[in-house]
């Protein structure tokens, strides 16, 4: 289900495919999607009193759809991250599965 949204539901949205997709390393129901460049921020500038507003929150409720609709209840959040020597930030939709999903892939392996 990740690799499917990190390519095909990310091409059609954005155009191509994101970034990468990673494991978080502090929790086992934790899994970012990655896009140095998402489209769909790429051309938006905030105000002042909005800079804490992340524009990724469209492809988090994307993927949150998208997840919920097959069976996999998460919490879904976008964050900007700062990347040293890069001009703008990386956009991380970070997936944190619920435990009704953790228990059932736990129970398949």
């Amino acid at each position: 289900m990740l690799g499917f949204l990190q390519t095909n539901v990310w091409k059609a949205v954005t155009g191509r495919a994101a970034t990468s997709l990673e494991k978080g390393l502090e929790a086992e129901d934790e899994y970012m999607i990655n896009d140095s460049a998402p489209p769909l921020t790429e051309f938006i500038s905030m105000p002042r009193d909005l800079a804490h507003f992340c524009p990724g929150v469209f492809l988090a409720g994307v993927v949150s759809g998208v997840l919920d609709s097959a069976n996999f209840p998460a919490r879904v959040t976008a964050h900007l991250i700062e990347i040293e020597g890069q001009e703008t930030p990386r956009t991380t939709v970070l997936i944190k599965f619920s435990n009704e999903v953790m228990e059932r892939e736990r129970m398949l392996t």
